[in-house]
């Protein structure tokens, strides 16, 4: 399904609504929740900090891997504005930390320590120099302004390989020493996979 609002689309795709049932069937309903607002409030932070710069957003997308955001513009922003609107949603999950910490004494508390943690973890996330994550993107566009292509895709490729190598490696420690966690696992998967698929597109 695809909505239309002037020069911006919204399409909701089945498959989001099937991986959202899934995880409220399966955890609890109330983490499930803030996680969900939390991830749409980071992307929201991306959006506002797009239009400010004057981006031109075509479509937002909500999918089984999350939601995407698709972008009109011909030529991205300048380099420190395209790497500031890439890391507006980290900034938007450290405001939502902040505003945990200052309610933990006046709302529920574990509702407080749910969206202090779910935001903790997703900007920690996205603050991890791997392709497609937050903090690459925002290197891609800072050093994109100061190197040339031919030095800048293989300096973030290598970046990115090794920031996924030490994630997978945490992965399976906390896996070994701590507990089975599938999101971490996934999450996991899902970058290596796509950094993989990289590099070998690029050979």
């Amino acid at each position: 399904m695809e909505l239309r609002f002037r020069r911006c689309s919204l399409r909701l795709n089945f498959s989001f609504f099937a991986v959202l049932a899934v995880m409220l069937l399966l955890r609890d309903r109330q983490a499930t929740a803030v996680c969900f607002v939390s991830a749409l409030l980071h992307e929201c932070g991306h959006l506002v900090l797009l239009r400010v710069f004057g981006a031109h957003v075509r479509r937002v997308a909500f999918g089984a891997a999350g939601i995407v955001i698709e972008r009109g513009d011909v030529c991205l922003l300048p380099g420190t504005k395209e790497a500031l609107a890439a890391l507006g949603g980290v900034f938007v999950n450290a405001l939502l930390c902040a505003l945990a910490l200052l309610l933990r004494f006046r709302l529920n508390e574990r509702l407080c320590q749910t969206l202090l943690w779910s935001n903790a973890l997703l900007g920690a996330l996205n603050l991890l120099p791997v392709y497609p994550l937050d903090l690459w993107r925002a290197l891609h566009a800072l050093l994109e302004d100061r190197l040339s292509p031919e030095r800048t895709e293989p300096l973030l490729r290598r970046v990115s390989l090794c920031g996924c190598a030490a994630f997978c490696a945490f992965s399976l420690w906390y896996f070994l020493k701590i507990g089975r966690n599938l999101s971490l696992l996934a999450v996991c998967v899902y970058l290596l996979l796509l950094n993989l698929k990289r590099r070998s597109s690029d050979v």
